[in-house]
């Protein structure tokens, strides 16, 4: 049994709604579904551009699918600038309504499936893993190739604001436990187990499993999967929870993946909730259903620590599953360096962050060399806990890119 100590350098207070459910989202009126699979693919959409829910779009060379979560018209086809994905194909649909929070209830599978039939569903049904935006038979697939024999549901969401992934494992533990088994059928794993970022907490200490749930505790960033090298040493594999639940209702409902629990954050809302956002859904939409009464406001994808700033206009997709939303204010200008040592101290990497930025602003490329700023994980904590306010991670980020460069000529 894997034992995990507290480790990490920036305490983040974990803060969670009370309510910790998993909502239905108020229908849009329109949407824009990117169509994004990889490879070849089909467009299947009816003769009559009627849509109902599950309604097949796409299909790929090898069975991989993607399916409609709304009951409407679809419009016109056309290539979208998505912020996280690129551009992608995507279709305009005119929404009568859209599917709601997937059942949590559990059902006994028939028989035993193979794991050609755990894989075959995970295709064909369209699961892609939130966590790291692979498609989960591929991920399966290579698992296996691997040798894994530890398999980890990830239910670790260490930013601000996020927490969908703890709604998911309180309010689809179940099938995420059925999830993780049929997922080490597949891998030839022997153990599975979830982790979760976060203290003790009855709301999750008293999940009615079996599978062991570790606490990492409070202290960003949570690193599981080194934490998880360190105690295990033996190679294993992680899966998103959401993931894990969508494979258990693809063998037992054949229901396929059509959107994804997204938490709504940031302290400028009035009911920080979790909703579950059907694919395609613009950001806006769900933000407003959380009481946003500020007439200028940043969203950023991922939370506050090493998200990403997007448009409130983005239709959401595979891999979002935190938003925090803040207000929009001038940021207060950067102060001088005076040599506290705080970034370094609290660098995962033991790097030197203010050097780095120093030596780079100098055009010192050999002192650069040996300081190693392509090793940032970009978790932002110099730049958290810089009392000067300066974003050193950017400057650490540059400094990296400058590095592969030389590396390159």
């Amino acid at each position: 049994m894997l034992f995990f100590q507290k480790q990490g350098i920036v305490s983040i207070p974990q803060e969670l709604p009370r309510d910790l459910t998993v909502r239905a989202l108020p229908a849009p009126q329109t949407a824009t579904l990117p169509l994004r699979v990889g490879g070849q693919a089909r467009f299947c959409a009816p003769a009559d551009r009627q849509l109902s829910l599950g309604t097949r779009l796409v299909a790929g060379e090898d069975g991989f699918g993607i399916y409609s979560p709304f009951d409407g018209m679809l419009g016109d086809l056309s290539r979208i600038r998505h912020p996280l994905l690129g551009e992608v194909p995507a279709a305009a649909v005119l929404v009568d309504a859209c599917v709601q929070p997937p059942t949590a209830q559990t059902v006994a599978l028939e028989q035993k499936p193979t794991e050609q039939e755990i894989v075959n569903a995970a295709r064909v049904c369209g699961i892609i893993d939130e966590t790291d935006g692979m498609r989960l038979d591929e991920k399966l697939l290579a698992l296996r190739k691997k040798g894994v024999a530890l398999l980890v549901g990830d239910a670790c969401e260490d930013q601000p604001g996020c927490f969908a992934a703890l709604c998911v494992l309180r309010q689809y533990g179940a099938q995420a436990e059925l999830g993780l088994q049929l997922a080490c059928l597949a891998t030839g794993a022997q153990q599975g187990f979830f982790v979760r970022f976060g203290d003790a907490d009855e709301r999750f200490d008293t999940l009615p499993l079996q599978t062991q749930v570790h606490a990492l505790g409070c202290q960003y960033p949570a690193l599981p999967e080194r934490r998880v090298q360190q105690e295990s040493k033996q190679p294993f594999g992680s899966i998103g929870v959401q993931a894990l639940a969508a494979l258990y209702r693809a063998l037992a409902f054949r229901e396929p993946q059509l959107g994804l629990a997204v938490s709504i954050g940031g302290e400028i809302l009035d009911m920080p909730r979790c909703y579950f956002v059907p694919f395609g859904t613009a950001l806006s939409h769900a933000v407003q259903a959380c009481g946003i009464h500020y007439p200028s406001y940043t969203c950023v994808s991922g939370g506050a620590l090493r998200g990403t700033k997007v448009s409130d206009a983005m239709p959401m997709s595979i891999g979002v599953t935190g938003v925090y939303v803040q207000e929009n204010a001038p940021e207060p200008a950067a102060k001088p360096c005076f040599g506290c040592g705080a970034c370094a101290n609290v660098c995962p990497q033991n790097l030197l962050p203010i050097h780095i930025m120093k030596s780079r602003r100098r055009g010192h490329k050999m002192k650069l060399k040996l300081l190693h700023p392509e090793d940032c994980i970009g978790c932002g904590a110099c730049s958290y806990v810089c009392p000067s306010g300066i974003d050193l991670t950017r400057f650490v980020r540059l400094a990296a890119q400058d590095a592969a460069k030389e590396a390159v000529r």
